[in-house]
């Protein structure tokens, strides 16, 4: 009876623990989170693995549980697989670098219920002070957007950013060795540039784009 007892505490203390993501990275899964693979011709799942697998339009989709509150640190760094990430309304807490080098992401979605976090353009905001804190290479900047934190955009597929002019200051890193981006836009609200803001960009070049980079405000230490 006694050890039938203990069975019964286990199970429902498990049941009333909310979900914590840790890391699992690109080499592994975890299992508090749900993955699906989607073929954009529709395929049948009951067709061959190994078929799907070679599937050149396959997409990877992370849909992380409803209940999880936390994603920590580096969960899905160097997933370079993903193309989209699905946070749901229970999530308070996103640890630094969670979806850093995810450069295949290209859709970002969380429900307007959520207290702390919004989705708008592809980009993932903090609400209480609209920073945005991850974009990836299909982001539209919104307009209420006033800062870009530090690595928002850094090794995203990212080509082009129009920077609107709601923002203020734009984070170290943020777009660090984003090497496929070729135009930026940066709008006339920006007055703080960080360090190594678009370090690694083709951007960074000889070319017009740079010199727009060049025009605007920066940090005593520079923005490369």
């Amino acid at each position: 009876m006694k050890k039938i007892a203990v069975v019964i505490i286990m199970a429902v203390y498990m049941a009333a623990v909310p979900l914590i993501l840790t890391a699992c990275g690109k080499g592994g899964r975890d299992k508090d989170y749900q993955e699906q693979n989607q073929t954009n011709n529709n395929k049948n799942e009951n067709e061959n693995e190994n078929e799907n697998e070679n599937e050149n339009e396959n997409e990877k989709i992370v849909i992380i549980p409803d209940g999880t509150i936390a994603i920590e640190s580096n969960a899905f760094a160097n997933r370079t697989d993903l193309t989209s990430i699905v946070i749901p309304d229970s999530v308070i807490s996103i640890g630094d670098y969670a979806f850093y080098d995810c450069t295949g992401l290209t859709e970002i979605t969380i429900p307007d219920e959520n207290t702390v976090y919004k989705s708008e353009g592809n980009c993932l905001i903090v609400k209480s002070d609209n920073t945005l804190i991850l974009g990836c290479k299909n982001s539209v900047i919104p307009n209420s957007v006033t800062s870009i934190g530090s690595y928002a955009f850094s090794y995203t597929g990212l080509t082009e950013i129009i920077i609107p002019d709601s923002v203020i200051v734009i984070g170290d890193n943020a777009f660090a060795f984003c090497t496929g981006l070729t135009a930026v836009t940066i709008g006339n609200g920006v007055t703080d540039i960080g360090d190594f803001a678009f370090s690694g960009c083709t951007c960074n070049g000889n070319g017009s784009q740079s010199r727009t980079i060049a025009e605007r405000p920066r940090t005593d230490t520079g923005y490369a």
